[in-house]
């Protein structure tokens, strides 16, 4: 039989030990009654991290896990369209494009930010690169500045998507470039990783977790 770690009676252990429990109510200040307090706050079920609900942590939390696919499958039908979008109008790194016309651009200080620009850079810009992670759903919401551009006096910077991506973008987006040369974007796909694809490499971002 075992006996009690405390008291060193059987019959009991030390959790319902009654000489222990007498020492902590005569003491409740003291050694044992801290010891048991930590204890007691330790065997308290744990809460999850991301729902606040006890019984799980985020690791196994099912509402997570429901919440990742949602924003995952988001991000990998937003991306489809976009992979769509470059093949039919040629776009990619590589791909040359070009100020649209100043004057066209409803907000007297951003035409006058382009003019000083092509005065400066010139027109044209080569695509140079993407922010890949940042071209998902989130620009429905709100455009990023997802491509980086290179102009020929070597300045580069990064961009809204060209006007041919209107509908992927935010109705307030205000695209600063548009497509002037064409690539072959039919292997684009092939470049990038099954996680994209996916949409599974920027879910956590969406839920605020990174």
């Amino acid at each position: 039989m075992r006996s009690c770690t405390y008291c060193g009676r059987g019959g009991h252990n030390r959790r319902s030990c009654p000489a222990l429990k007498k020492t902590i109510r005569d003491d409740p200040e003291g050694y044992y009654a801290r010891v048991e307090a930590r204890k007691a706050k330790a065997r308290k079920p744990r809460k999850c991290s991301y729902c606040r609900t006890e019984g799980h942590t985020k690791r196994t939390c099912e509402d997570l896990q429901r919440d990742r696919k949602i924003q995952a499958g988001r991000a990998k039908e937003w991306r489809g369209k976009f992979l769509g979008r470059c093949q039919d109008t040629g776009f990619g790194p590589g791909t040359l494009v070009k100020y649209v016309d100043p004057t066209q651009i409803k907000s007297e200080w951003m035409s006058e930010r382009i003019t000083r620009s092509i005065e400066k850079h010139g027109q044209y810009a080569l695509v140079v690169d993407c922010r890949w992670e940042t071209l998902d759903h989130r620009n429905a919401a709100r455009s990023q500045n997802t491509i980086i551009v290179r102009f020929p006096s070597g300045f580069q910077t990064s961009t809204q998507l060209p006007t041919e991506f209107g509908g992927l973008m935010d109705e307030y987006a205000s695209p600063h470039f548009e497509i002037a040369g064409k690539i072959n974007s039919s292997k684009l796909a092939e470049t990038l990783p099954p996680e994209w694809h996916s949409g599974t490499d920027t879910a956590d971002w969406h839920l605020h977790l990174t």
